[in-house]
């Protein structure tokens, strides 16, 4: 999909994509906005490229002989995201180069520091020639610093201690930690390609479905995570910033004190979803529909110190799908807040607030401020979302979150 940047002048144009390119029957458009011919063509013009299909090369595939055969498809087994790799009973034709798993890493490095700004122009901390430990040094100076890793999902994560005290916690820009590198590079060596690069970058960069969870190129989590903390700062994301540093890029988020996770709070338990603060659970409902969510597991929602008040983190996989169709995508799961039973309570009249002050120029202009790359997917989803949810509430056609959220999961 070409990266679109949509101009602050042309953001308010994307409003008639509900009435002129939307796959949905129900009309969103305001009726009392009116544009000129020339801004409707430019919108038409861009709501046409929203709909468009990816262009998605089939990348070669070959096939593999006897217990090897066997057992790369038995690892393949448990990984579905590479499980699309079919191997059969034939022998590889010869290997056209020998590369190896640190080739691949280097040439990665090298591509996603080339392509960064098609996702990120602005950051927070500019400073490739500094450590992120020399960053946050400077940052914190005479203090003690301590990195201290954490076992959280699949990104590099440690919890950032100044003087023995929790201020942040640092995620890098990487892969999942589960991808079969020797099964990618058998992979590349028999495309038949002498270019790494083109290799690398049809793999990881135009089909990045084939090794992780989403559509779109993995080093774009971090501009997720700042876009997320942009758009739902209102609604619980604590402050987040993007850094440039040696090696990387990273994000780096404010840390909230709390108790632990949703899984470790055990929220399903009954006694423990009554203690459950009702406003910070409808606020995540919202903020999931605005991000189109693919992850509100248990393990992504925190239980802040104090009063039961729920905390969401870890955004990378939030307006992930070129088109976020639930019956398509099997990998898209319902949030977990949806089996507790306050999400069948009345919205409250905050949350009717929420919805009805959410202004889609505003969002993606202040993502534009803030350096963030809106592509077609970004923009169309953000103005499909904010319509979609006041045409919800209008009339009080939906009355509780789970209305809301079932209501949005079919009509993808």
């Amino acid at each position: 999909m070409a990266n679109t940047i949509i101009n602050p002048e042309t953001s308010a144009l994307f409003a008639h994509l509900l009435s002129s390119g939307s796959d949905t029957d129900t009309d969103y458009s305001s009726d009392e906005e009116e544009q000129s011919s020339q801004a409707m063509v430019e919108a038409k013009v861009l709501a046409e490229e929203a709909k468009a299909p990816p262009r998605i090369e089939a990348i070669s595939t070959r096939v593999l002989d006897g217990e090897l055969a066997e057992g790369m498809a038995a690892k393949l087994g448990d990984q579905k995201f590479l499980s699309r790799i079919r191997f059969a009973a034939a022998k590889i034709p010869s290997p056209s180069q020998k590369v190896t798993v640190k080739d691949i890493k280097r040439e990665l490095a090298r591509l996603e520091s080339e392509q960064m700004h098609h996702y990120i122009s602005k950051f927070d901390i500019d400073s490739p020639e500094n450590t992120i430990l020399e960053i946050l040094q400077g940052k914190y100076q005479d203090s003690k610093l301590e990195l201290i890793p954490i076992d959280e999902g699949v990104t590099s994560t440690k919890l950032v201690l100044v003087d023995g005290i929790a201020k942040h916690i640092l995620k890098s820009n990487c892969l999942p930690g589960n991808i079969d590198w020797k099964t990618i590079r058998v992979l590349l060596e028999s495309t038949g390609r002498k270019n790494l690069s083109e290799q690398v970058y049809e793999l990881f960069f135009k089909q990045p479905h084939q090794v992780v969870r989403q559509e779109f190129p993995h080093f774009n989590n971090v501009q997720r995570e700042k876009l997320a903390y942009i758009i739902g700062a209102s609604l619980g994301v604590p402050k987040t910033d993007v850094i440039r540093a040696q090696g990387g890029v990273f994000s780096l988020h404010d840390f909230v004190p709390n108790r632990g996770s949703a899984r470790t709070f055990d929220i399903l338990r009954e006694d423990n979803q009554a203690q459950v603060d009702v406003q910070s659970l409808q606020n995540i409902g919202i903020l999931d529909i605005l991000l189109e969510s693919q992850d509100r597991n248990a393990g992504n929602i925190m239980i802040q110190k104090g009063a039961v008040v729920l905390v969401p983190i870890d955004h990378a996989l939030s307006l992930q799908k070129v088109k976020f169709d639930v019956r398509k995508n099997q990998d898209i799961k319902k949030p977990i807040w949806t089996k507790l039973t306050m999400a069948k309570e009345f919205l409250t009249g905050e949350t009717i607030d929420i919805i009805n002050a959410l202004n889609p120029d505003d969002l993606v202009n202040q993502l534009l401020k803030n350096g963030i790359a809106v592509d077609v997917k970004i923009a169309r989803s953000i103005y499909e979302n904010v319509a979609f949810l006041k045409y919800q509430i209008r009339g009080k056609k939906i009355t509780t979150l789970l209305e809301l959220y079932e209501s949005f999961y079919k009509k993808s």
